[in-house]
């Protein structure tokens, strides 16, 4: 859970900024409600210099402080409590040889607001409204770009919404900046909701009929399909955020920190872009030659009507136990992709992992840690609700077990949605390694895989 951190900086206004050309320098206090000292430095000093601050030199390192440490400290108290109400709370004790600067009263710091907002949301508007299909056969029937449902709404989402609607992470501007940079729950309905624009009907009913008008056996098809309809949704948000970037940047006048965040988020989503495209033409050769042998899956079958429908993917980092799996951050090899799906059942729902077997080795690993972790005796249920919530944006919630948790439940399901969504939040690699409690539905009565099947060239 979050704590608060203080941290100093010896700071000085960063050249071109909009700060008095007579201050010299200052103190720059910061409490930040984080959940290690890592993240907090990262935001503090992000925050310090987006205020138009150059750090000199870091005066105290995060160390986590409660409200007894500013007794006495009117400023201190103060911003400790903005802190648990805001996040984060900063404070510049600026010096100056300019007498007609010097007060002891403190001054409020503008906020300078870095994106326009009307331009913002309608460069958003424009890019959602567009899209492609991305089916690797392009006909002359390909020519209406639908919202294509990435999760089944007639088999999945209806059988967990209250009056056609679910809850699901709000991935809204307005929310996040409400709740203070926090994840929070948007009521969304299952006709818009997981929808994406990356297929046109004709391809959309044509490759997908399989698990679209059939509960999921699973035959190697069923699984492939799945896995290929997870990449394209993937895609599909990996274009949509890579273009918004570029638009932002070429119109972007804001603090230097800001352009520094959006020019690597801009690289680091680009090369995510790149293994995507790469990850897709492995499905799309598959898909052409009718090989769905090439596809590797392990299926957990439950009994228990559903709470949670999800589809999702992604590039394993750390395994259950902590492991390290493969380096995100090193962009000179290729890396190695999976996915994960809620998957109707006749008799229930189950929890499919796939990929293609390009990707088998990474894959292969990062199970044999969840298989490692359930002899060391954790919760299966528990470790594979965390990766979803985690790592799972295209994730919905029913409303009736939503509404039933206590504000101690919601609060700790927030903080873990907010793990993925956190974008100055450091890496950590015990992500996946226990400590969400998953809904009562997710028990597991068998274990189904076809992972004895050899790699061919």
């Amino acid at each position: 859970m979050p704590q608060t951190y203080f941290v100093m900086f010896e700071t000085s206004p960063e050249p071109g900024s909009a700060i008095d050309s007579r201050i010299d320098g200052a103190l720059a206090h910061v409490w930040v409600l984080e959940s290690d000292p890592t993240s907090a430095m990262i935001k503090a000093s992000y925050k310090v210099r987006q205020a138009g601050w150059k750090i000199d030199k870091v005066e105290t390192q995060p160390v986590a402080v409660d409200r007894d440490d500013f007794k006495n400290k009117d400023l201190g108290l103060k911003s400790f409590d903005e802190c648990q109400q805001d996040g984060l709370s900063l404070v510049f004790v600026g010096y100056t040889d300019a007498e007609e600067l010097h007060t002891d009263e403190p001054q409020p710091v503008p906020v300078v607001s870095e994106i326009n907002l009307h331009e913002w949301l309608s460069d958003q508007k424009k890019i959602k409204d567009g899209g492609k299909c991305l089916f690797y056969d392009v006909t002359e029937s390909c020519c209406e770009v639908i919202d294509a449902h990435s999760i089944q709404r007639g088999q999945a989402l209806s059988s967990i919404d209250v009056d056609g609607y679910v809850y699901s992470p709000s991935l809204s501007f307005g929310d996040i900046k409400k709740s203070k940079g926090k994840a929070s729950f948007a009521r969304t309905h299952i006709n818009s909701f997981s929808t994406f624009r990356g297929l046109c009907m004709f391809h959309d009913n044509l490759v997908f009929q399989a698990i679209d008008n059939a509960p999921l056996k699973p035959t190697d098809e069923q699984a492939f399909l799945y896995a290929y309809r997870s990449i394209l949704k993937q895609l599909s948000a990996k274009n949509f955020v890579v273009e918004s970037l570029r638009n932002q940047l070429s119109r972007f006048s804001g603090s230097t920190a800001t352009r520094a965040f959006m020019e690597n988020s801009l690289k680091g989503n680009g090369m995510g872009q790149q293994y995507l495209e790469r990850e897709k033409s492995h499905f799309d050769e598959s898909h052409r030659r009718g090989n769905f042998s090439d596809i590797r899956y392990v299926f957990f079958r439950s009994k228990i009507a559903p709470t949670v429908v999800f589809s999702g993917g992604f590039f394993p980092d750390w395994g259950f136990n902590g492991e390290p799996i493969q380096d995100l951050g090193d962009f000179t090899g290729d890396r190695s992709s999976m996915t994960f799906s809620f998957a109707p059942t006749e008799d229930s729902w189950g929890f499919l992992f796939a990929w293609h077997r390009s990707s088998d080795e990474v894959c292969r690993y990062f199970i044999s840690t969840l298989q490692q972790s359930i002899r060391e005796g954790q919760n299966l249920g528990n470790l594979l609700f965390q990766l979803v919530v985690k790592g799972c944006e295209n994730t919905a919630f029913s409303p009736t077990w939503i509404e039933a948790l206590n504000d101690d439940q919601k609060s700790e399901l927030i903080e873990a949605m907010t793990y993925g969504s956190d974008l100055l939040k450091a890496p950590d690699g015990s992500y996946l390694t226990g400590g969400l409690e998953a809904p009562p539905d997710w028990e597991f009565t068998g274990v189904e895989d076809n992972l004895k099947r050899k790699n061919s060239a």
